[in-house]
């Protein structure tokens, strides 16, 4: 048998994601080397999807490898399946390279389509119950995108989507054919949401909360303390990543009341 040590990055990462998930005692199967399916066994199970995109560090955020997959137990226990997807792992897995995909929110938005349509063909997610969309940070430029196009929202019945301190640097005017909401700390510095007011100013669809004290990563249990990082790597400015407990409780508590509407 190879050791651990001797694997690559990827093999690595779906013996931590076992592992956890064993520990855990948490129902689920990878789907494509890149996906994570979470199956509802509550029993008011809804029969509606979920589809999770993590921030541009995968699915560990910092040494934190089950903030994903905590989120993905907890709308389990509310009935919801759920699909955690790694898109850049996805992206490198399955990309087509004759096609021309210039911007991150394409990139991602290819992603998610593929996926979803992989779960439907495979009878993982229910296709008439319709579902939901949530994205952190960097997913954001990719659920910007999604949100937008209505004929896939129509295909696959997306009810509604919610975007965590999104990235919003390829977007001059944000809109969204579906319910969207938008949470954003005020103190954040890595997506900053200083000029956030006019990109949505004209889409009543979005419901954008704004937390005050609240850094990048306010969700993130972990990140208590703080911890910091440097863009680009040692010579870059340090950005602040933080828990923010009161924005993390009403966030969720305004996710799932949000979500309930659509039950």
């Amino acid at each position: 048998m190879l050791s651990i040590l001797k694997m690559n990055p990827l093999h690595k990462l779906i013996i931590l994601w076992w592992t956890l998930l064993h520990t855990l005692h948490i129902q689920a199967q990878t789907l494509d080397n890149a996906c994570l399916y979470f199956p509802s066994t509550h029993l008011e199970k809804t029969g509606q999807w979920c589809v999770l995109l993590p921030g541009a560090s995968g699915l560990s955020i910092f040494d934190d490898d089950s903030f994903y997959i905590r989120r993905a137990q907890m709308l389990n226990d509310k009935g919801y399946d759920v699909l955690l997807i790694d898109y850049k792992q996805y992206f490198k897995n399955k990309r087509d390279r004759n096609i021309h995909l210039p911007t991150t929110s394409e990139k991602i938005a290819w992603v998610v389509r593929h996926a979803l349509q992989d779960a439907f063909t495979q009878g993982i997610f229910n296709k008439d119950r319709g579902g939901f969309l949530i994205a952190w940070s960097l997913a954001g430029q990719g659920a910007f995108y999604l949100v937008q196009d209505s004929g896939w929202i129509d295909d696959v019945k997306l009810h509604a989507a919610a975007v965590y301190y999104p990235a919003h640097e390829e977007w001059s005017i944000i809109n969204s054919q579906v319910p969207l909401l938008l949470f954003t700390g005020q103190d954040d510095q890595v997506t900053p949401a200083n000029n956030m007011k006019e990109k949505i100013d004209q889409c009543k669809l979005i419901q954008w909360i704004q937390f005050p004290d609240a850094f990048h990563g306010f969700d993130v249990e972990s990140l208590s303390p703080g911890r910091t990082m440097r863009f680009p790597p040692v010579i870059g400015k340090k950005y602040l990543f933080k828990y923010h407990a009161v924005a993390r409780d009403e966030s969720l508590k305004w996710l799932l009341d949000f979500f309930q509407q659509f039950r």
